[in-house]
């Protein structure tokens, strides 16, 4: 998992909070968009109902 700046971190916890998923889930769907490099996510996690794109 990628260390985030202290406003990154901040961001993360908002989007969680905002959209009713654990900070886990959020910087879960990132490193999955980082690694589409913004094109495309393929994504494994509960919160989201297991794996999709």
């Amino acid at each position: 998992m990628r260390k985030l700046t202290p406003t990154g971190q901040q961001l993360i916890e908002e989007v969680a909070q905002r959209h009713g998923f654990s900070t886990d889930a959020v910087m879960s769907m990132l490193e999955s968009v980082i690694r589409g490099n913004g094109s495309m996510a393929q994504f494994d996690h509960p919160e989201f109902g297991g794996s999709g794109q």
